[in-house]
C-alpha cells in the first residue's frame, strides 16, 4: 500500500490504531487495545487540581478492536503477519534462480532488521557507497523497515539466499514463484535488499529515493538486477513516476550497471564527498517509471 496515496481513515480511532503500529513497527491486538485507548466520558468527580472535567480513556473492546483491525487490513492499511500487525505493503515476493543458488525478493519484516543491518553496513564499510552509510543510520535509529505516514514514506525488500542443492521454490515459465522450501519462503541468508523513500510534499509526491546493495560475496550472480527490476515494479504499481539515486563517481561499477539498466545521468555535483581525505563527484542518476 505505501506510496503517494494519501492517507484517510473513516474515524479517528482507525487512524490512532494505524499510527500507533506505523511507529512501532508490529502490534498485537492486545497491544493495540491497550495502548490505543478511547473515550468513556468524563469521570464522576473531579480530578484534584483541575477546573474541569477530564475525560477518562479506557482500553477498547475486543470485539470493537477487531473491528477496527478488519477495517483497516480491507482498506489495505494493516496486513496481519503472525497474529501481529504491521502495515501493508503487499507480500509481492519473486524466488528465481541465481549463480550458486536460488534468491527470493521479498518485504524486510520487523524481524529482519537486525541482520538487514548488518548487510547495509557491510555495503556502506567499502567507501563507494556513502548513502548506504545514511540508510544503515536509519535502521539502526528506527524500530521499523517500512513507514507510511504525513512526512515520508518508505519500504525494503531484501534477498535471501538458498545456496545450491536447497528445495527451493523458482520462478516456472510464466514467471510465477514455485512452492518449495528456504528460497520458497524467503528465510534464507540476507545478502541484498532495495530500498525507495519518498517525500509526502505534493511537489515531490512522484519522485523517491531508490538505494540497492549487494554484499560482495554475491555480487555478479544477478541478485541486483533482480532487486532493481522488483523495485521498478513497485513503485510503479505504488503511483511513483520517477527514482533517482545518488553515488559517488568514483563507484564507475555501480553507475555503469544502473545505465545499463536504462538509467540516465542527470547531474553531478563537483566536490560533493570527501572520501580518504579526497574530494570526489557525486552522480545524480534517474530513470522515470
Amino acid at each position: 500500500m505505501t506510496g503517494p496515496s494519501e492517507l484517510t481513515f473513516e474515524n479517528d480511532v482507525r487512524q490512532r490504531i494505524y499510527e500507533y503500529v506505523e511507529r512501532n513497527g508490529t502490534a498485537s491486538p492486545s497491544e493495540i487495545r491497550h495502548q490505543v485507548r478511547i473515550d468513556t466520558g468524563p469521570p464522576a468527580s473531579k480530578p484534584a487540581r483541575s477546573s474541569g472535567l477530564t475525560a477518562e480513556r479506557t482500553p477498547m473492546p475486543v470485539a470493537q478492536v477487531r473491528e477496527h483491525l478488519q477495517g483497516l487490513e480491507s482498506e489495505g492499511y494493516l496486513a496481519q503477519d503472525g497474529g501481529t500487525y504491521r502495515v501493508a505493503v503487499g507480500d509481492d515476493r519473486a524466488t528465481h534462480e541465481v549463480e550458486g543458488g536460488t534468491v527470493t525478493v521479498r518485504p524486510a519484516r520487523h524481524e529482519d532488521l537486525a541482520d538487514l543491518a548488518a548487510v547495509v553496513e557491510e555495503v556502506a564499510s567499502e567507501e563507494t557507497y556513502v548513502d548506504a552509510r545514511t540508510i544503515a543510520a536509519v535502521i539502526d535509529h528506527e524500530e521499523t523497515p517500512t513507514r507510511h505516514n504525513e512526512r515520508e514514506s518508505r519500504v525494503f525488500f531484501i534477498a535471501t539466499h538458498s545456496p545450491d542443492g536447497g528445495d527451493a521454490g523458482t520462478d516456472d515459465a510464466d514467471g510465477n514463484n514455485g512452492d518449495g522450501g528456504d528460497g520458497g519462503d524467503g528465510n534464507g541468508e540476507i545478502v541484498g535488499w532495495v530500498h525507495l523513500e519518498g517525500l509526502r510534499l505534493a511537489e515531490l509526491r512522484h519522485v523517491a529515493e531508490l538505494t540497492v546493495g549487494v554484499v560482495a560475496p554475491h555480487r555478479r550472480e544477478g541478485i541486483g538486477k533482480r532487486l532493481l527490476d522488483h523495485g521498478l515494479e513497485w513503485a510503479g504499481g505504488a503511483g511513483y513516476e520517477k527514482l533517482y539515486q545518488t553515488l559517488p563517481a568514483t563507484n564507475e561499477e555501480a553507475i555503469s550497471f544502473l545505465e545499463s539498466e536504462g538509467w540516465e545521468r542527470e547531474a553531478t555535483h563537483a566536490d560533493h564527498y570527501r572520501i580518504s581525505d579526497e574530494y570526489v563527484d557525486e552522480a545524480l542518476l534517474a530513470i522515470w517509471v
